[in-house]
């Protein structure tokens, strides 16, 4: 019974439909035709939605997502450390600062570094921290701790969109500003210990990552030692990525 239902379900899909007996020529020539227009009309409007559909397919596609299609281009290590940030501002670059003050905030950073280039952001970051230098006094020192922990909270902001996908923009301008966190993580390893360590005990609450806790991981890969078994933020981040692991 089951087989006969499945020859019949095939035949209604499959197989076009039968005339009746006794139908004349000139009411089949009628059908043929009334179906071909039909076929016609259906065509346009498929073209029709198709065009639409790229349209709006089109629209939804931003800068972000075109970058994204091919391989992006990242700042080598060897370009960053060639980078003079005593020398005159380059082409788009005009009225780029030389000595900003150093933001101690998130959105003081992003005010600071806007839509720049990974290049350009690269070159603010590392004024900032020649004009607030510790060797400046104590103050100076104060203010490059509260940036370093701006910076690493606008890095992560960066690397993830709203709607919680991965921002190649934002990805490029954090593996652009890999060495001067570094160095500052060196420099300041208890104030990147204060910023990692509730985010790590937050994002455990969470059975499967996003974006965002991916990029978490992956600034502390690039800051830390992650050969280090029994570091106090890298261990903690591999327990964690081994358990979101075993909820897949």
């Amino acid at each position: 019974d089951e087989d006969e239902d499945e020859e019949g379900l095939e035949d209604g899909i499959s197989r076009p439909r039968r005339k009746a007996e006794g139908d004349g020529e000139d009411e089949g020539s009628t059908d043929d035709g009334g179906e071909g227009e039909e076929e016609e009309d259906d065509g346009e409007e498929g073209g029709e939605s198709g065009e639409s559909g790229e349209e709006e397919e089109g629209e939804d596609v931003d800068d972000d997502d075109r970058q994204g299609q091919g391989c992006p281009q990242l700042l080598s290590a060897a370009d960053a450390a060639s980078l003079d940030v005593t020398a005159n501002n380059g082409e788009g670059e005009e009225g780029l600062p030389f000595a900003p003050e150093p933001p101690a905030t998130a959105r003081a950073v992003e005010a600071l570094l806007g839509d720049r280039p990974p290049k350009t952001a690269l070159k603010l970051v590392q004024r900032v921290r020649t004009v607030s230098s510790a060797a400046l006094g104590a103050e100076k020192r104060a203010k490059l701790k509260a940036f370093f922990a701006a910076l690493l909270e606008y890095t992560l902001r960066v690397m993830a969109r709203e709607d919680g996908d991965l921002s190649v923009k934002g990805v490029a301008v954090a593996y652009a500003l890999r060495t001067p966190l570094v160095e500052l993580a060196v420099e300041h390893p208890d104030e990147a210990f204060e910023f990692f360590a509730p985010r790590l005990l937050e994002m455990g609450a969470t059975r499967l990552p996003k974006a965002a806790e991916f990029c978490c991981l992956k600034l502390i890969t690039l800051l830390f030692p992650v050969s280090d078994l029994q570091h106090p933020i890298c261990t903690p981040a591999s327990l964690l990525a081994d358990r979101w692991a075993s909820n897949l």
